[in-house]
């Protein structure tokens, strides 16, 4: 199997399947690491930020590969935790089902996070994704909900210029959702 690096920027695509280092513009270089392969902490003392995907279909899986991961031992990266791929979830509540698991994968593990992306072609499910992680306590907590999730649809409205009334009525199944299941500590079946 092929592996593919892209940088979207300047839609460059390279090969890596055999590589293990890639130069990029203005003296960075991308560095695939494969942690069976390294022998010590020293082996990875100059990566200075990483990108862990995460299959949110698999998240029990993914818990026991990091804690089991040599990576636990590293404190001073910036991590972006990448979610792979959601169109499976895309129209259902198990969306957010899915990412109250990634959530709970993230707060327990002793790991850095810098950010979090969602490898999809609208930027909307990132924006979602991050916004979910570090400010959802106030949307579960807020004294005024219906008033705290109209910030929400209007900051998503502007930031990702939702004209389209489908995707705000989304956004908005998508929070009360997402409360609901806090609020209940149940899983809620789409």
């Amino acid at each position: 199997m092929n592996t593919f690096f892209t940088d979207i920027i300047f839609d460059d695509t390279v090969e890596i399947s055999n590589r293990t280092k890639i130069e990029l513009k203005n003296n960075l270089s991308l560095k695939l690491v494969n942690e069976n392969t390294i022998s010590n902490k020293k082996d990875i003392s100059s990566i200075s930020s990483l990108f862990i995907l995460i299959d949110i279909n698999q998240v029990g899986f993914a818990n026991k590969q990091l804690l089991e991961s040599k990576l636990q031992k590293l404190t001073n990266l910036k991590i972006t935790w990448v979610v792979q791929s959601i169109k499976s979830l895309v129209n259902s509540e198990s969306l957010i089902e899915a990412f109250i698991e990634f959530e709970s994968l993230l707060k327990d593990i002793n790991m850095p996070l810098n950010s979090i992306l969602v490898s999809d072609k609208d930027p909307f499910y990132s924006g979602l994704f991050y916004k979910l992680f570090f400010d959802g306590e106030k949307l579960i907590n807020a004294q005024n909900e219906i008033m705290e999730e109209q910030n929400w649809i209007k900051l998503f409205s502007d930031s990702f210029e939702l004209k389209n009334s489908s995707k705000r009525e989304k956004l908005g199944k998508l929070l009360k959702a997402y409360k609901t299941m806090h609020k209940s500590g149940e899983k809620i079946n789409a």
